[in-house]
């Protein structure tokens, strides 16, 4: 199977960005609703803007939600937000310090001028939270060199409040060649980050606690091996498709986000179907790329082998699998 192109992944990311969950608010005047892209505690729109960190905020007629063109943006207090870009029916703010501040907007609706206004906060994050995709539970795991990978993260106060935005990046990467940061991606839920082309250990630490993780960075030649992620546990069953999470290993350890060429066969095809899909388009795990789909035929034992072609220093890589189709 061919690899997935990186840019498949950033279009799915951007699109989940884009279509995903917003917190929104009707504004003091109640002639306008401000929204944001939000993926924690949506219902809560007063989250504060960190600050150094940007958010972009779309505007809406109250009721039938029309698009307006936002004519022009105030802030009761530049020093701790900032509107730093309009454009359309949104505009951008930019936490400056901490506080509150109220944005006043000021909107056409057609030929009818709208004036409305938000209450905001901007505040300096106190705890930052970070994971490796396919062990959340470690501090420590392998990544393929030369690949694309993305590193969840939240922003928290002591108290647990969220705080968002996209543009700040709390971290400090040990040795800096290793891996390297998107700093221009609007992602305010993974760090996007580009692993060296030589294997070698690095790590991020974080700026505003003690939190930090390491990256073992492996050769794709370096794989031996593979073992099941997400799906575990799960029988498939006749007349049903099931996914699993194939993840390669190195030195029996598995590999997060490996982004390498595999295959898939079955030696009972009386029993089921096995095909290699790749990634998932949307949600988390499309971080996960080595994804089997197996669909149930008869009752009895699915046997199934993946090959990861460049594995084993180039011969290729196998394990082999076996799962019990349910009725």
């Amino acid at each position: 199977m061919r690899k997935i192109g990186p840019s498949l992944l950033f279009v799915a990311a951007g699109l989940l960005l884009i279509t995903g969950c917003r917190s929104r608010i009707t504004g003091n005047e109640g002639n306008l609703e401000f929204s944001y892209v939000a993926d924690d505690d949506i219902r809560n729109f007063n989250k504060p803007i960190a600050v150094g960190a940007r958010l972009d905020l779309e505007v809406r007629t109250v009721g039938r939600r029309r698009p307006v063109e936002v004519q022009k943006v105030t802030s009761s207090d530049p020093g701790v937000l900032d509107a730093v870009a309009v454009a359309g029916s949104g505009f951008t703010l930019e936490g400056k310090g901490e506080g509150s501040a109220e944005i006043s907007v000021e909107a056409l609706d057609g030929e009818q001028t709208l004036t409305d206004s938000v209450n905001m906060l901007a505040r300096v994050p106190e705890v930052l939270k970070m994971y490796h995709t396919c062990d959340p539970g470690s501090t420590e795991a392998l990544y393929l060199t030369s690949q694309e990978i993305w590193v969840p993260f939240e922003l928290e106060m002591k108290n647990g409040q969220p705080v968002i935005g996209y543009g700040y990046h709390p971290i400090t990467i040990t040795p800096p060649e290793a891996l390297t940061l998107d700093t221009q991606t609007k992602n305010q839920q993974y760090f996007e980050l580009t692993t060296a082309d030589t294997p070698q250990q690095a790590t991020v630490a974080s700026t505003l606690d003690d939190t930090t993780l390491t990256f073992t960075l492996v050769a794709p030649a370096d794989i031996d091996g593979a073992t099941l992620g997400l799906g575990a546990g799960v029988n498939p069953e006749v007349g049903e498709k099931h996914l699993y999470d194939i993840l390669p290993t190195a030195g029996g350890r598995p590999v997060c986000q490996a982004n390498t060429d595999f295959t898939v066969s079955t030696t009972t095809p009386e029993i089921c179907t096995v095909r290699e899909i790749g990634a998932p388009d949307s949600g988390d795990d499309r971080y996960q790329y080595s994804w089997v789909e197996i669909e149930g035929l008869a009752t009895g034992t699915c046997t199934f082998q993946v090959v990861f072609t460049e594995g084993a220093g180039g011969a290729g890589a196998t394990a082999d699998f076996s799962l019990t189709v349910d009725p």
